[in-house]
């Protein structure tokens, strides 16, 4: 089995998809809060994205593992994705 320790997309690619998961996830949140199933449905949104932004911030945390081999760049982008995944994680479970 040989595992890729490198890949030939630009570091900022994971930042931008998590951005994005996060902005559709914060979109639907708010959909869910403004309608009558805001009782039942708010649960879920919260495990929803919950679980998106400890992804994140694991991915993140790879990343600057990784650092090594992929470069500068690829630390930033994690170190951002570190602290995008762990601010949402505080602000979605207080």
């Amino acid at each position: 089995m040989n595992i890729e320790t490198h890949s030939d997309r630009p570091a900022w690619v994971p930042v931008a998809v998590s951005v994005g998961t996060l902005f559709g996830l914060f979109a639907s949140a708010m959909a869910v809060r403004h309608s009558p199933i805001a009782d039942a449905g708010r649960p879920v949104m919260v495990a929803l994205s919950t679980a998106a932004a400890v992804a994140i911030a694991i991915y993140g945390l790879l990343m600057v593992v990784q650092a090594r081999a992929r470069g500068i760049g690829s630390a930033v982008a994690g170190l951002i994705m570190l602290v995008l995944g762990l601010y949402t994680c505080n602000h979605v479970l207080r």
